[in-house]
């Protein structure tokens, strides 16, 4: 259930995936739902971003709920890092 909430996301809010010794800090674009055969939402948008696609209601496979954040920074892997949930509290 690792997508839960990410329907709960808005505006000012992060999104972070990890990979190596990488943090990749995305920032909050857009939500949207679409039928499950439109990919357009994978499409190269020219700039650096992550999009999340999840079925959506919960547990039912009749549309897709896309989150996508757009890249604002890279940082190196620390244990430290906090991890900041929304710009406000960076």
């Amino acid at each position: 259930m690792p997508f839960y909430y990410i329907n709960t996301l808005t505006e000012g809010d992060y999104l972070y995936l990890t990979e190596g010794d990488t943090i990749y800090q995305y920032q909050w674009e857009c939500t949207q739902v679409i039928e499950p055969d439109d990919w357009s939402v994978v499409y190269n948008r020219g700039y650096g971003c992550v999009t999340l696609t999840t079925c959506t209601p919960i547990g039912v496979a009749d549309h897709r709920l896309v989150v996508r954040g757009e890249l604002v920074a890279t940082h190196p892997m620390d244990q430290d890092y906090p991890f900041p949930s929304d710009t406000g509290k960076e």
